[in-house]
């Protein structure tokens, strides 16, 4: 997937900003996709220049003018193409299991910290997708279906953590245990 491909998603749902669409990556699809400002303000730009959005310029009398991107044929056309070519399976590129692998070299107390914290964070994140906040996203579906599409790829991410979770408390549980086997030598 790239970038583009999100924003053009988006913008099918109807017209946003550039702060808007990145608050929507915050909100909705950062537990598996995220982009910066940057990134979202350089695509928006490389969209406009190849045509696949046109951007309307709107006048706000407290705040400086803002830039309101709209989906073009050609962009709904890019969007429809990528969506019914199948995807290959995505690189997997987790940090946390190449520090995990190369942790021999640190003391198990060390490794207990790090496993200890990734489940802390993962906790957290956990608690914010819980919280509710992005399902003040959906009003954006144009149906149920669509809406259905959205709360299924939040469920995924639920499980995703879920399943990363179990597998952290069973490593953190025997690496206590082989530690404590260790120390008994």
């Amino acid at each position: 997937m790239s970038l583009k491909h999100a924003i053009l998603g988006f913008l099918n749902m109807r017209p946003f900003s550039g702060y808007e669409l990145y608050k929507l990556f915050n909100g909705s699809v950062n537990n598996y996709w995220s982009a910066t400002h940057t990134q979202i303000y350089k695509a928006l730009s490389e969209l406009a220049r190849v045509k696949m959005v046109e951007i309307e310029l709107v006048h706000q009398e407290t705040n400086p003018d803002k830039k309101v991107y709209h989906l073009k044929q050609s962009g709904k056309a890019e969007l429809q193409n990528w969506l019914e070519t199948p995807l290959d399976l995505a690189p997997v590129r987790d940090k946390f299991l190449v520090q995990f692998s190369f942790s021999d070299s640190l003391d198990d107390k060390d490794i207990i910290c790090n496993i200890e914290s990734y489940i802390e964070k993962i906790n957290e994140k956990m608690d914010v997708i819980k919280a509710g906040h992005y399902s003040e996203y959906l009003k954006y579906a144009h149906s149920n279906r669509e809406k259905f599409l959205w709360e299924k790829t939040l469920e995924h991410g639920i499980r995703s953590y879920e399943n990363e979770l179990h597998w952290l408390r069973d490593c953190l549980s025997e690496l206590k245990q082989l530690s404590a086997g260790t120390e008994e030598s």
